[in-house]
């Protein structure tokens, strides 16, 4: 019969607690304090101004709630100074295109004339280019639609739908920037929301502002034209430390 094998491992031995009595160390002295209650006598914390901004005296974290019972509007959450100057939107633009851009080009004079001038018809985004070739275009793994390179569909829509183009394309020939914006592009910014708001349609917006694509100015909106009470979108709502929160249309928090 074989025998099973003994396990020789060493047993690990728990360590012995030793009260600071038995290892001839001077225990803390109990004081009363108010209230009767025993407190040890220690260095008590103080609480500034800093630290109770950042969580309450018990250490407690104020989280940033976006729940739609804790959002303010801007006019709650900004001082005076911030609302007096801010630059009010209803979310919308409601401009087209720089006029240079449509001189240069020989763009149509409204989005619907544009659309109709070059082909017209329902959009779809089973055939976004109007191809009538839906059964054989390349489908993604999540999707029943068509797969399409959103940045080669908006280029073939540069005359047709312009605010398409201009939110993935900067104007033909022209270099795009990155990184962080100038002091005179924020100050374009808010000549061309103050004129025509802001809020949609950010292809359109972007034809005013050179060197910048459509999603680089919602970024830029969304990112430090918001947080910094710059302009007042009624389709905004902050949380307790400034963050902007969606709460338009399609938001579901005011249900």
């Amino acid at each position: 019969i074989r025998k099973a094998p003994v396990n020789t491992a060493p047993k690990s031995v728990q360590p012995v607690r030793v009260s600071n009595r038995l290892r001839g160390l001077a225990v803390t002295p109990l004081e009363i304090g108010e209230n009767d209650s025993l407190d040890r006598t220690a260095p008590q914390l103080e609480w500034g101004a800093s630290d109770i901004s950042q969580g309450d005296a018990k250490g407690n974290d104020d989280s940033d709630d976006e729940s739609a019972a804790n959002l303010m509007s801007g006019d709650l959450f900004f001082d005076q100074e911030t609302r007096e100057k801010a630059i009010r939107v209803d979310g919308h633009y409601k401009g087209w295109l720089n006029s240079t851009v449509m001189e240069r080009y020989g763009f149509e004079k409204s989005a619907q004339e544009a659309w109709e001038a070059n082909g017209g018809g329902a959009f779809s985004f089973k055939d976004p280019l109007g191809l009538n070739d839906e059964t054989s275009s390349p489908r993604s793994k999540s999707s029943k639609r068509p797969k399409y390179d959103a940045k080669l569909v908006a280029k073939a829509m540069f005359k047709k739908n312009p605010n398409a183009f201009f939110y993935r394309h900067n104007e033909p020939g022209q270099e795009q920037w990155t990184g962080d914006w100038t002091e005179e592009e924020g100050e374009l910014f808010l000549r061309v929301a103050r004129e025509f708001g802001c809020g949609d349609k950010w292809g359109l917006f972007a034809s005013h502002i050179p060197h910048r694509v459509g999603y680089q100015c919602s970024n830029y909106y969304r990112q430090v034209v918001l947080p910094q009470g710059l302009v007042f979108d009624a389709n905004y709502e902050y949380t307790s430390r400034g963050k902007p929160i969606y709460c338009g249309k399609y938001n579901q928090r005011r249900n």
